[in-house]
């Protein structure tokens, strides 16, 4: 897999322009920062996370994880960690049609009721962020006039679902890339070590990890959100550089590891 690595490297020399740090909207949580990860992992089996996931929300970890694809020989195993209810692997996949026969894309939530809701693939929003994307109705999705947006069976069947806890055992298989996007904000120190060792181990040979980064210019105070945002090569980890980018009113910060 080192050959996904190389190849996410070449990004650097790509025309477009991601120049300039990120200025996340402030996002509180100060409850969270302090609180015991199996609390916070309780609240989600619960509750659900407490933040709202969007479809096609990160376009540069998606390009990041299809460069890498289209250099492999082999089928690429893909998971998405804290998918909720599955716009994120459903995004990858929609936006990456032409590669479906050469990924295996799952996505892996604490709470059973994202995954139940994730399978369903029925959404009350949606039809604009698709139609945004180039994918018109009656292709893979359908939406009506209210904004009720039904995934088609042969679509959904493109993404496997599983309830996971991450924070107590690596994923079931092996994965050539994982997307961790707006997730390691919401783990305390208390039992962070072992939620990164997991998914490290859940890596293969040379696997990509393609998560936030923490702004390189912060000016005044550093939101919350950027707080768990740090240097993840103290976990085993090597640094793939990437360029900053936006994604629609939300500008976010990505980054690529790849497993030492």
């Amino acid at each position: 897999m080192a050959k996904l690595v190389d190849n996410a490297r070449l990004l650097r020399t790509r025309d477009t322009d991601f120049s300039g740090f990120c200025d996340m909207q402030e996002l509180s949580n100060p409850g969270y920062r302090s609180k015991p990860i199996h609390h916070i992992l309780e609240d989600y089996r619960k509750y659900g996370m407490p933040t709202t996931t969007i479809f096609f929300g990160d376009p540069l970890a998606f390009s990041l994880a299809r460069e890498a694809i289209l250099i492999s020989p082999n089928t690429v195993n893909i998971s998405s960690i804290g998918c909720s209810s599955g716009e994120e692997p459903y995004s990858f996949v929609a936006a990456n049609l032409d590669l479906s026969d050469r990924v295996s894309v799952n996505g892996y939530d604490v709470n059973p009721n994202s995954i139940e809701k994730a399978r369903k693939g029925k959404y009350n929003y949606g039809g604009e962020f698709f139609r945004d994307a180039g994918i018109l109705p009656g292709t893979i999705y359908q939406a009506d006039t209210e904004g009720l947006l039904t995934l088609s069976k042969s679509f959904k069947q493109l993404v496997t679902f599983q309830t996971h806890d991450i924070s107590q055992e690596p994923l079931p298989e092996k994965q050539d890339i994982i997307f961790l996007l707006n997730v390691l904000q919401w783990y305390a120190a208390l039992g962070r070590e072992e939620a990164l060792s997991n998914i490290r181990d859940s890596l293969s040979e040379k696997g990509m990890l393609i998560c936030e980064s923490r702004p390189v210019k912060p000016t005044g105070d550093i939101s919350p959100y950027y707080w768990w945002m740090e240097d993840l090569t103290s976990f085993g980890f090597g640094t793939v550089p990437a360029k900053y980018g936006h994604s629609y009113d939300k500008p976010i910060c990505t980054q690529a590891y790849y497993k030492l």
